[in-house]
């Protein structure tokens, strides 16, 4: 059985001829005036270029310019994307902030190779354990990447092979990945599906014919007097659910305990959001919810229906329906970010109705067929989750020296360049000593130039005077 070479490790700074973080511009514009300005959201969570969003600055000048097989690393960021690291794959006129910073190594080291091990470092949490910290944000310095951050040294053909196995077996996860999505995406199509057949040819009549009571939210924040009681919040909703993981409460009177407690089957309207797709959903209060006292914020609108002709469920379901949500959105008021309907858009909203047998039926058939589609995405999700443990799992075994097979590690053995770690480092420190001499020589040539210079100006001044006294 063959083994791996041999692999040893090294500072970054000594297999770099650079590392240099980029420079800051306030005057940036989103037109495409000046230059490409590469900056952290241009590094997307896998180690790839992400031009979604781009910002242009004017040039400081070319020697920022990015550069095939450049190394972008994001030097500044949160501790959970510090570090994100790619490769530049074509010369560019492209520039890069002073969050990034560029690294550009010697030859016989692969630099798509050492960007794939940077990148790995970030899921590590390596950057999180070594990263200074700040006002919500972390920093690593071009200081520790050059003197501290030790990095594997293999032969280039090795390196090169790995690379490319990572990048096939990348290439096949990310289709899979893809399938997964697009299988989550024709779910949704599935749900709305159900959703409109079980809704079709019943009679409509509007929203508030079938509202017994509604009450938008309490407005204040804090009190003194009355009991603490929880009060729900945007924050306190998950999947259209009441979260109660971090419930927040405040004294309430008797009176506003009354006006604003929820109960079980009232339809909580989420009145005003940042996102368009949330303003305008319900969540049904559960019985678990009504005797765990909640009351409501002026962030919803509570709707009570008439229990003896409606079933809640069957509403909380249509107004799911796309048909409703592009009704929400034709009426919504946005302003400043924040997107609001009000009780009367939500009241004028056509709604099918029948028999309370009916109705019941209908949420009963609606919740089979759901239940499925429930199971599917659970599935979905686990499985998105394992591929990225994978991706995690295939950098982890590359860097072990453990991704190439028997076979693969013979071929690279027999490539023309292939020559052990070892020697990769001596060459390395050969030529440290051998810049060493070279700028000793250069400050030793320097020094006897400035000599000559000094005996050639005082010979001259003498000169002078002499002519002077002449």
């Amino acid at each position: 059985m063959k083994e791996r070479s041999i692999w040893l490790n090294a500072k970054l700074g000594e297999i770099s001829r650079e590392i240099k973080p980029g420079y800051p511009s306030g005057k940036h514009n989103s037109v495409g005036n000046g230059k490409l300005h590469f900056r952290p959201y241009n590094i997307s969570n896998e180690g790839e270029v992400n031009l979604t969003q781009t910002k242009f600055v004017p040039l400081k000048n070319e020697d920022y310019y990015l550069k095939s097989q450049d190394i972008i690393f994001n030097n500044t960021n949160s501790p959970e994307l510090l570090g994100k690291t790619c490769i530049i794959n074509k010369d560019t006129d492209w520039v890069y902030s002073n969050h990034m910073t560029r690294i550009r190594l010697k030859p016989r080291f692969d630099p798509r190779f050492y960007a794939r091990y940077l990148h790995y470092l970030k899921y590590t949490g390596f950057y999180k354990v070594n990263c200074s910290n700040h006002v919500n944000q972390a920093s690593i310095a071009s200081g520790f990447l050059n003197q501290n951050l030790e990095v594997p040294i293999c032969p280039l053909p090795e390196q090169r092979a790995i690379v490319s196995k990572i990048e096939q077996l990348f290439s096949e996860l990310d289709n899979g990945i893809a399938n997964l999505k697009l299988a989550q995406e024709q779910l949704k199509v599935y749900r709305q599906a159900v959703l409109k057949k079980a809704f079709e040819g019943y009679v409509k009549v509007p929203f508030s014919d079938l509202v017994k009571s509604s009450q938008n939210g309490i407005s204040k924040r804090s009190g003194k007097e009355g009991s603490e009681f929880k009060v729900l919040r945007l924050a306190d909703i998950s999947n259209l659910e009441i979260d109660y993981s971090s419930p927040r409460c405040i004294r309430l009177t008797s009176s506003e305990i009354n006006k604003y407690k929820l109960f079980k089957d009232d339809l909580v309207c989420i009145r005003v959001n940042g996102s368009k797709n949330l303003v305008g959903r319900l969540i049904i209060t559960s019985k678990k919810d009504d005797l765990n006292n909640w009351a409501f914020c002026d962030h919803f609108i509570r709707f009570s229906l008439d229990l003896s002709n409606t079933v809640p469920k069957y509403y909380y379901y249509y107004f799911q329906t796309m048909e409703v949500r592009q009704y929400v959105h034709e009426n919504m008021v946005s302003s400043a970010g924040q997107n609001t309907v009000s009780q009367s858009t939500i009241k004028s909203i056509l709604v099918p109705f029948c028999s309370l047998p009916e109705q019941q039926v209908i949420v009963q058939e609606i919740e089979t067929r759901l239940s499925v589609c429930d199971k599917i995405e659970q599935d979905i999700e686990t499985n998105l989750e394992r591929a990225e443990a994978l991706r995690q799992s295939i950098l982890k075994k590359a860097f072990e020296g453990k991704l190439l097979n028997e076979k693969e590690l013979a071929e690279v053995r027999g490539a023309e360049d292939w020559e052990p770690a070892e020697v990769l480092l001596e060459r390395i420190k050969a030529e440290k000593v051998g810049n060493r001499k070279k700028r000793k020589q250069t400050t030793e040539k320097q020094k006897n130039i400035i000599q000559e210079d000094k005996g050639l100006i005082q010979q001259a001044t003498l000169q002078a005077f002499e002519q002077i006294d002449k």
